[in-house]
């Protein structure tokens, strides 16, 4: 299971991190608890074949959308190719 944390970086903000990876960047410790507790739901929903996998990925759903994964975690679902892999293609290979 992953470990999804969060850390003060001085100023009220905070990084949220999946398995030590930073995934996101808020304001506030409620803010922070949130959305650290949204993550670990989204993860909990998954089946369990889905999270033994501990994937990074972008992977395509549809529709032009796409799910961001982090080490198993879903962290964002955005829509458009070049968008997602200009947010969140330092996480992955891009192809």
């Amino acid at each position: 299971e992953p470990v999804i944390s969060y850390q003060a970086d001085g100023g009220g903000w905070y990084t949220i991190e999946v398995d030590d990876i930073a995934v996101d960047r808020v304001q506030g410790e409620e803010a922070a608890a949130e959305r650290a507790g949204e993550l670990l739901a989204k993860y909990a929903a998954l089946d369990l074949v889905d999270q033994r996998s501990g994937e990074t990925a972008l992977m395509h759903t549809g529709g032009g959308w796409y799910v961001v994964i982090v080490n198993g975690v879903p962290i964002d679902r955005m829509r458009g190719r070049d968008a997602t892999h200009e947010r969140y293609g330092h996480f992955v290979q891009q192809d």
